[in-house]
């Protein structure tokens, strides 16, 4: 089965993971604002080419989500996966 994700999406992707990562307290009052997409472009476009590349990482966490569902924390899902 092959998979195709747009470029965009992937970005998205990335965008949103950076989003719910926040730096510690110490690091933002000490750091001055930057422009974050052209500090990291370079690097985010290695991720995003890696990622449209192969399919590998998506049909695994397909096959999990599909295979094991929700994993609230001490459920028995949880611990099958």
């Amino acid at each position: 089965m092959t998979l195709r994700i747009s470029r965009a999406a992937a970005s998205i992707a990335i965008a949103g993971l950076a989003a719910v990562c926040p730096r510690p307290a110490s690091l933002r009052a000490q750091t001055p604002p930057v422009d974050i997409a052209a500090r990291y472009r370079e690097t985010a476009d290695r991720l995003i080419d890696a990622a449209l590349a192969d399919t590998t990482a998506y049909v695994r966490l397909g096959r999990m989500v599909d295979t094991f569902g929700s994993r609230f924390s001490g459920s028995a899902a949880l611990e099958r996966a």
